[in-house]
């Protein structure tokens, strides 16, 4: 006569279940909040605690073990680390699907991301949208994203139209917003109607060719006052005259 399977027993039954309801528990714990300490401390007592108890406290310290995993889990995998703060050749894949959100925003996900070559796993990417206005030509589904740093027309190119949907989203909830960087194109006028344009003062610091020359030690010197810059050592007195000298241009 074949040996019957022998029925599950009693304590798996109900184990099983509450084990995966505490696991998603810890998941989700993990992902709302920057917990990963305190869940690798709760990880590491209750371990201890189910090798030393028995009964229904090894149960319940397993169970505490488990939400305390799935804490860290959810931690690690929504609390991704950042890599180090420099100039790098970014390169990705814009993923197969656009997430219209009611607010106007599209998101969408970076795949295949490489930093300098290297793979650095995904990112999210939002952009702010207008009511009936569709996403950038460049935003599909399959498109190669390359930039740098260091490519302020690309960078233009990828940012304004979402800094020009905030500054009219500001306007139109009577908010004060101050835009600055690279992103801002010097015909930025035409992408305002006159009802935007009166809310709206441009301004655009250039400094003169003979400034340049006789305060480039002091140009260099105060390059970190208002903000923290990446290394810039490079910079030469004939670029920083070329670039102003192009910015003045356009603005005229």
């Amino acid at each position: 006569m074949p040996d019957l399977p022998r029925p599950t027993p009693l304590y798996l039954a109900w184990l099983l279940p509450l084990t995966v309801a505490f696991l998603s528990l810890g998941i989700l714990l993990g992902r709302a909040a920057d917990i990963w300490q305190p869940a690798l401390t709760a990880l590491l007592l209750s371990a201890l605690a189910a090798f030393l108890s028995r009964g229904w406290r090894r149960s319940a310290a397993l169970l505490l073990a488990t939400s305390a995993l799935g804490a860290l889990l959810g931690w690690q995998a929504y609390h991704p680390p950042l890599p180090e703060e420099r100039n790098y050749q970014v390169h990705g894949t814009v993923a197969q699907e656009l997430h219209l959100r009611e607010d106007g925003q599209v998101q969408t996900v970076l795949a295949n991301v490489t930093l300098d070559g290297s793979p650095a796993g995904s990112a999210y990417w939002t952009f702010y949208l207008e009511e009936d206005e569709l996403p950038p030509e460049w935003l599909i589904p399959g498109a190669q994203v390359e930039l740098t740093p260091m490519d302020d027309e690309k960078l233009t190119d990828y940012l304004w139209p979402i800094v020009r949907e905030m500054v009219k989203t500001a306007i139109e909830n009577g908010q004060n917003l101050t835009v600055e960087g690279c992103y801002i194109p010097l015909n930025w006028t035409m992408d305002f109607s006159d009802e935007y344009l009166q809310h709206i003062r441009g301004v655009f610091l250039v400094m003169s060719e003979d400034y340049i020359r006789t305060h480039f030690d002091d140009i260099r010197h105060y390059a970190n006052a208002v903000e923290n810059r990446l290394d810039d050592s490079g910079l030469s007195m004939e670029a920083l005259i070329r670039d102003n000298a192009a910015i003045l241009s356009g603005c005229r």
